[in-house]
């Protein structure tokens, strides 16, 4: 986690890195252990000591890593907890509060909200983030390895390889993009201007929802 602060130096970066991704100490088959599996306390199922692989701390650490520029390791992290996920939801239709990191195994309370698959992690390996019907957010380059990814949302189809990028809005307007293309929105022209309509009334302490590329793409005009 002092990965995530960003108050490390670059010796201390690399240390801890290496000490993170370890598989023989954190970086087990299905995510990153609570403590160490050399530890004498370590269970990864959790019962009789340290080990369960919580989401959350998972999504600080991976969010850090990609800050570093080392997605290719937060890509790695996601995959591997995403397969325990994936289990639970298949085998349980549910989604645990945490994971068993060496056998994927669901453990703790069911349905609950921080035991589900981060989008806002997924879409910074993606690279695009939906914004709505006629706008793309596009953050950064695809990471994932080997074959492409298709992200439909709002009607638009967003179609993402190491080749490039196609994005298909619902007026059937299609844009392609470079696979290096700079962080930028990307509007459809075609697209009617919605209606404006007068905001709901909001909380005075409700927070803004914010989106995972907030800091990395140019201010819009």
């Amino acid at each position: 986690i002092p990965l995530w602060s960003g108050a490390l130096s670059d010796e201390q970066v690399e240390r801890t890195v290496a000490l993170l991704t370890d598989p023989d100490r954190y970086w087990r088959a299905h995510g990153v252990a609570g403590c160490p599996a050399t530890d004498p306390d370590f269970d990864a199922a959790h019962r009789n000591g340290c080990g369960g692989a919580w989401p959350f701390w998972n999504t600080l650490i991976a969010w850090a890593l990609m800050d570093l520029d080392r997605s290719a390791d937060a890509a790695d992290l996601f995959e591997r907890l995403l397969n325990a996920q994936l289990r639970s939801l298949r085998e349980e239709q549910t989604f645990r509060a945490f994971y068993n990191p060496d056998t994927g195994e669901g453990l703790g309370d069911s349905d609950v909200v921080s035991g589900v698959v981060s989008l806002a992690w997924f879409a910074r390996l993606f690279g695009a983030y939906v914004l709505g019907p006629d706008r793309v957010a596009l953050g950064g380059p695809f990471v994932f390895e080997g074959a492409g990814m298709t992200w439909t949302q709002h009607g638009v189809r967003v179609q993402r390889d190491h080749d490039g990028t196609q994005i298909t809005f619902p007026t059937g307007h299609t844009v392609d993009l470079p696979p290096d293309a700079e962080p930028q929105v990307v509007r459809d022209p075609s697209a009617k201007a919605a209606p404006r309509q007068k905001p709901a009334a909001k909380q005075a302490d409700e927070p803004p929802i914010p989106s995972p590329f907030d800091g990395l793409l140019p201010d819009e005009d």
